[in-house]
């Protein structure tokens, strides 16, 4: 049933997520279950979205439909911090796939322009990685 959920997500947005990231999503429902402090940044995260909720503010679901216009195609939002800045992930088939960005919102592309990655942070080759990177509270 949890990987079910996962793979729903996947068909709704046309999107395959990296192994390392679904096998997390399925196994884990609590959004707060992982956070910290994350030096490249010099941020943490807040949260991690979950495909379990439908909430607004830690829905997956939710993030992705707010955030698919304003983040570089490609891109998935799985996290955020304090100031409503995102982590994203490079969906599979991308040229950024699996590696995770710190994207800031203060400095994103004005309505009229496509989104790039100058506001973007890179962070990690993978989520797996990324949450090694993460300094546990």
């Amino acid at each position: 049933m949890t990987m079910e959920r996962v793979r729903d997500f996947e068909t709704r947005h046309a999107v395959s997520l990296p192994l390392d990231y679904s096998g997390f999503l399925a196994l884990h429902v609590d959004p707060f279950a992982i956070h910290g402090r994350i030096r490249v940044a010099k941020t943490e995260l807040r949260k991690l979205f979950s495909v379990f909720s439908p909430s607004y503010t830690d829905g997956l679901d939710a993030r992705f439909e707010m955030y698919r216009s304003r983040i570089p195609p490609g891109f998935v939002p799985i996290g955020v911090d304090s100031f409503s800045n995102l982590f994203c992930l490079g969906a599979v088939g991308t040229d950024y796939e699996s590696k995770i960005y710190f994207w800031d919102h203060e400095l994103e592309a004005d309505d009229d322009e496509t989104p790039t990655l100058e506001n973007m942070t890179f962070i990690a080759n993978s989520f797996t990685e990324f949450l090694a990177v993460v300094e546990r509270e």
